[in-house]
């Protein structure tokens, strides 16, 4: 049986969205949802723009869209290492190595903070 989101309920379209049997449109269009519903979702950009990224041998476009969808990640948290790592990551796939720069060495602070506070282990899975 499907199971219903509660189409007001941000975390629930990025639940739903995470559902491996979802296609790729399927997954963009829930994760699209949720930050209508909250645009300062961290998590909900941070999935899409890893959607994108995943995907972008399908649709060339996506790249352009990965980047944009992480920077969104970083400016809504800026401290969360993996989305200043994935934007780091893509921008070097994106060849933009002045903004790689900068990026690299903002993830650099935020995994020595993560290994301060002990939480490198969760970030280091997050970014697989």
């Amino acid at each position: 049986a499907a199971v219903e989101v509660d189409p007001s309920f941000a975390q629930g379209w990025v639940n739903a969205a995470s559902n491996p049997g979802r296609s790729t449109e399927s997954r963009i269009a829930a994760y699209r949802k949720a930050l209508v519903l909250a645009p300062n979702l961290a998590e909900a950009w941070i999935n899409l723009g890893q959607t994108f990224y995943n995907n972008f041998r399908d649709d060339a476009t996506f790249m352009p869209q990965a980047l944009e969808a992480f920077s969104q990640a970083v400016a809504v948290d800026p401290t969360s290492s993996s989305a200043i790592y994935s934007l780091a990551r893509t921008s070097v796939d994106l060849c933009r190595w002045n903004e790689w720069e900068v990026v690299f060495e903002r993830l650099c602070r935020a995994l020595r903070a993560d290994i301060a506070s002990g939480t490198l282990a969760g970030t280091s899975a997050s970014m697989v």
